[in-house]
């Protein structure tokens, strides 16, 4: 096993490799951590100065998990376990599988969005963002023939309410997304920044 502290993170690494010479038979456990995505990112940039335009407001701890196994011609990925942010600001997660690292295929993966304020993320727009009521956005993210499955989408926030499916089509001569969305309410009031309801009346 490994241990290595960088760049505001924690790598652990654990496992073996069966040929290291021809780097084959990987079987290796990768787990991350950190207790701040921005500082990471802020030190990353003294590394790398290509870097340098990119930056992140503090959005709280991150982690990622794991398992790397094969070789470097079909190597897949499972156990994939990240971890994004705050639940009291937003927290996003990620979990599944990528069958096909090497040429990424086979994407699985289960990814969930939930937030409560969104406001530091204002820094991102150039501007302020409205405060939203509590959400959750849950989907299921599949990759398929020529573009990506969105399959399983539940929005939620406040009152309101999305669900639905995405067939998103990349390796045409046109882009399409064929979507079936459908919604019980949508509380466009609660969505709106203050004042502005009245404003468009």
């Amino acid at each position: 096993s490994l241990t290595a502290e960088a760049l505001g993170a924690t790598l652990g690494v654990e496992g073996a490799v069966a040929e290291p010479r021809q780097a084959k038979g990987i079987d290796l456990a990768v787990n991350v951590e950190g207790g701040e995505l921005q500082a990471t990112l802020r030190a990353a940039r003294a590394v790398v100065p290509a870097l340098g335009g990119l930056d992140l407001p503090a959005i709280g701890p991150y982690s990622l998990a794991a398992r790397v196994k094969g070789s470097p011609d079909k190597m897949s990925v499972d156990g994939i376990a990240v971890s994004v942010g705050r639940a009291e600001q937003v927290l996003v997660a990620v979990k599944g599988a990528l069958a096909d690292a090497t040429r990424l295929k086979g994407l699985d993966v289960a990814v969930t969005v939930e937030g409560r304020d969104i406001a530091p993320f204002a820094a991102l727009t150039g501007g302020t963002l409205p405060k939203l009521p509590p959400f959750r956005i849950a989907a299921g993210l599949k990759d398929q023939a020529g573009g990506y499955l969105v399959e399983g989408l539940s929005v939620k926030a406040g009152k309101s309410d999305l669900a639905g499916r995405l067939a998103v089509v990349l390796d045409a001569k046109r882009p399409s997304i064929d979507a079936a969305i459908f919604s019980t309410l949508i509380d466009v009031d609660a969505l709106l920044p203050p004042g502005q309801e009245k404003a468009d009346a």
